[in-house]
């Protein structure tokens, strides 16, 4: 699965890390990676639906 935190500034500790509820399924889901913009996240899965054992996903979030 893939989970997401987010850094507190000024040096602060990061918050407790979540599971991403919208991109997780019951299958496996892992090495995310984010495009340059950071707007963009690739995955592999192994869910159904797919061409072979592990397949390359992609979602994409709004610009903040």
């Amino acid at each position: 699965d893939i989970w997401r935190t987010v850094r507190r500034g000024n040096g602060q500790p990061w918050e407790a890390a979540e599971p991403e509820s919208a991109i997780n399924s019951a299958f496996v889901e892992r090495r995310p990676s984010l495009s340059d913009d950071g707007l963009t996240m690739f995955f592999d899965s192994d869910r159904p639906g797919g061409s072979g054992l592990l397949d390359l996903y992609m979602t994409t979030r709004m610009r903040k």
